[in-house]
């Protein structure tokens, strides 16, 4: 195996002169590929550190063929596909070993080359949209009367406490604020009670604090109940961000209101690392090409053997 050249730091600034140079011309700022070429270099930069420092990836998500993910293709020349893009999926057998994946980019625009795939796309999002959108408003309705439960059973005088002069004492000892009086529950249900959660905790560092019945009291109704109430939060503020995708989700559906083609002229094998991570509400990963559809594909592929 030939040595590696080792390269001077003198030839290396010098050949990266060709590199830096159109990026460094302010008239080029305002093109795509020059825009975007700060996040992808800060992006290669970062897993080549890593691969560096022979700290990648032990395994790698795996996908089923057909499947529609959202590949950041870096800067490329000419013809090539830059920046973030839709493609499919086309290996039959991935696992988790494998970190490459072969992919036939998606496009808005006719060529004869391409793999017509109709309005399937848009029937897929418009499919995911309203499949999320019913889950989202289910959910959404099941957390609210929750909440209302939690309320209903808490209610008239059930929030209320009443401790012993000499509980009292302790209490202030413990340096629990006295605006609370230490006898009401003031727990917001659906809303994060933050000095609820210090009140116990302080609570908790009365020595033998269970011996105290009312102090042991508090702590054992309100501490259950403020879980239940700060989880309930949780997930609702989760379903509540759930709309904000659904937003985004619906306006990429009217981006995607025309036929769409597979570039079929364009595949390639691309790091699973440059595919985005998968969340809930997006396309990349949730919606898929039918069994026709990939059939289209492939015969458009056939022509080109």
């Amino acid at each position: 195996m030939p040595r590696a050249y080792k390269w001077t730091r003198k030839e290396r600034n010098m050949y990266l002169k060709s590199f830096t140079r159109p990026y460094l011309d302010s008239r080029y700022y305002t093109e795509f590929k020059m825009n975007k070429l700060p996040l992808w270099m800060r992006t290669y930069g970062y897993w080549l550190n890593r691969e560096n420092n022979d700290n990648m990836p032990k395994f790698y998500r795996k996908f089923s063929r057909g499947t529609i993910v959202m590949v950041n293709f870096g800067i490329q020349l000419g013809g090539e596909f830059s920046g973030p893009h839709f493609a499919i999926v086309l290996n039959k057998n991935d696992t988790k070993y494998n970190s490459v994946l072969t992919v036939v980019p998606l496009s808005s625009k006719y060529h004869k080359n391409y793999a017509n795939l109709g309005y399937e796309l848009l029937y897929q999002i418009k499919q995911l949209f309203d499949e999320f959108h019913q889950e989202n408003s289910n959910k959404l309705a099941l957390l609210d009367k929750s909440l209302k439960e939690i309320m209903t059973d808490h209610k008239d005088g059930q929030n209320s406490f009443s401790f012993t002069v000499d509980e009292s004492n302790l209490l202030r000892k413990a340096g629990i604020d006295n605006r609370f009086d230490h006898k009401t529950l003031l727990i917001n249900v659906g809303k994060y009670s933050p000095e609820i959660s210090e009140t116990i905790q302080l609570m908790k560092t009365i020595p033998n604090y269970q011996s105290y019945k009312n102090i042991q009291l508090y702590v054992s109704r309100v501490e259950p109940l403020l879980k239940q109430s700060n989880h309930l939060k949780e997930l609702m503020d989760e379903e509540k961000q759930m709309v904000s995708s659904l937003r985004s989700l619906a306006s990429k559906v009217n981006n995607f209101n025309a036929i769409t083609y597979a570039n079929t002229a364009n595949i390639t094998t691309v790091s699973k690392l440059k595919i985005t991570k998968f969340k809930r509400g997006n396309i990349s990963e949730n919606t898929s090409i039918s069994t026709d559809g990939m059939q289209k594909i492939v015969d458009k592929m056939n022509t080109f053997i």
